[in-house]
């Protein structure tokens, strides 16, 4: 079959339709594996248990930043990481 066989076919079976359907299935396809991985951030902060995330166990909930926050490796370790805040961080310039 000669390529203009395979162009006069694929006109005759009328593709577009077909190839924006897919299109169109595929860019629904990426929203809702971008709403997914969001919402899998969520549920791993919130619950540590069932994953093998690293998360934050405490924090100094009297500041705004916080003084200091303790995060943990993984759930059920006893190992906790402490972090101090020693002095804020600001973006210079512009």
């Amino acid at each position: 079959m000669s390529d203009k066989d395979k162009v006069k076919l694929m006109e005759d079976l009328n593709w577009k339709p077909a190839v924006q359907y897919w299109r169109e299935q595929v860019e629904k396809l990426e929203k809702k594996l971008a709403l997914y991985e969001k919402l899998e951030k969520k549920l791993v902060g919130m619950y540590p248990e069932h994953s093998d995330q690293p998360f934050i166990c405490s924090y100094d909930a009297k500041g705004s930043p916080p003084e200091y926050i303790n995060v943990c490796p993984a759930y059920g370790s006893d190992a906790v990481y402490h972090y101090t805040l020693k002095r804020l961080y600001t973006q210079q310039g512009g």
